[in-house]
């Protein structure tokens, strides 16, 4: 009962903010949807055909600049550490801004908006008996927002593709990395993970020792800039057993490496 009348409310109070404040495009500000039809289709899609099968970067189907071995060595790496990465827009003013929106203005709708854009690029092959594994936010953002932004988008995604949720990681404190490159991001993320051991989990309470069993894992973020975040989540899953480990994001950001690198890289 108790249930009903929260749900009732929650519906009422939408119902008067949309009335006082009419939901408009984020992008071309026009009345109606969070993001209009228009905007939507001119977004600056990531060519999945073309792209690498492996960080999901364009163009790298065939030869990929962005997770060789020069780059990965570049980065201090021995190897991807992902198992696959696919990403469903490349980085524009235009996805930035919705981005930005939603997590800096609570614009909660486009949760369920970028949520459908990651579940229109995730393979099929990669869902079966899987389980999503949300980015956790460090708890001083989730404190400025109000919310966990990643939760959300991770809840419409599981909705929409009927993929369990599973919250098996919790943030540790690190330094903002917003002003580092690859290899300092990648320095300032280790250690930045836990496992979550009071975590919901289909697989039951003794979360190490299920990680083995699942079949695979598909961690999800926001944005791919470097791939320190994602690297170190997968990286701490793997060390607690996980065999199998893909990520989905909203945006690439292709900052993956130096200017004078990739040039060398493609010549």
């Amino acid at each position: 009962m108790l249930a009903e009348i929260k749900g009732s409310l929650k519906l009422l109070q939408l119902g008067l903010s949309e009335a006082v404040w009419q939901t408009r495009c984020v992008i071309c500000d026009v009345p109606g949807a969070a993001l209009c039809d228009k905007c939507s289709r001119e977004l600056s899609y990531l060519d999945q055909l073309s792209a690498c099968p492996l960080c999901g970067a364009p163009w790298g189907r065939g030869i990929c600049c962005e997770c060789n071995q020069q780059t990965l060595r570049w980065k201090g790496l021995a190897r991807f550490p992902l198992d696959g990465c696919v990403s469903a827009v490349l980085l524009s003013p235009e996805t930035k801004r919705i981005v930005t929106v939603f997590k800096d203005r609570g614009e909660r709708q486009l949760s369920e908006i970028i949520a459908h854009h990651m579940a229109n690029v995730l393979p099929p092959s990669w869902q079966a008996e899987a389980v999503l594994v949300p980015i956790p936010a460090r708890t001083n953002a989730v404190r400025e927002r109000g919310f966990d932004h990643i939760s959300l988008i991770g809840a419409e995604l599981s909705r929409i593709t009927g993929m369990p949720l599973t919250p098996l990681l919790r943030a540790k404190p690190r330094r903002d990395q917003r002003d580092l490159d690859a290899r300092q991001r990648l320095a300032n993320m280790a250690g930045s993970f836990d496992l979550e051991p009071n975590g919901p989990s289909p697989y039951g309470n003794a979360l190490k020792a299920r990680l083995g069993i699942m079949p695979r894992i598909v961690l999800i973020d926001d944005v791919f800039t470097t791939g320190a975040t994602l690297f170190t989540a997968g990286n701490t899953l793997r060390a607690a057993g996980a065999k199998e480990i893909y990520a989905v994001t909203f945006i690439l950001s292709l900052i993956h490496i130096s200017e004078p690198t990739r040039l060398r890289c493609i010549s």
